[in-house]
């Protein structure tokens, strides 16, 4: 097993040696088909995984919208300090003209 995991990983290497050694070896062919066993359940597998996630998007986008008759969530005061009563507001960067903080002159 140690020869096959190794040679696995050779070929993922794309190591010129093995596949002269693989040539002149003729009991590489149950090696060989294993695989491409493996490689088929494999590819197998992924596929079925992306067939998933297509259905889960698109049962996602086509779920109906939030009823909008819930009241509207207002974020804290910590969050935004403007909201804060008392608080200073400031200019966006860069200053506008025109935009003026409470309590400038």
């Amino acid at each position: 097993m140690a020869d096959f995991s190794n040679r696995i990983l050779r070929a993922a290497k794309l190591d010129p040696s093995l596949y002269e050694e693989v040539e002149s070896d003729k009991t590489a062919l149950g090696q060989a088909t294993m695989v491409v066993i493996l490689s088929s359940i494999a590819a197998g597998v992924g596929a079925a995984t992306a067939v998933v996630a297509a259905a889960g998007t698109i049962a996602w986008q086509a779920a109906p919208a939030p009823k909008s008759d819930s009241p509207a969530v207002t974020p804290p005061a910590a969050v935004i300090p403007s909201l804060v009563p008392g608080a200073p507001t400031r200019c966006p960067p860069p200053a506008r003209s025109g935009c003026r903080a409470s309590g400038s002159q």
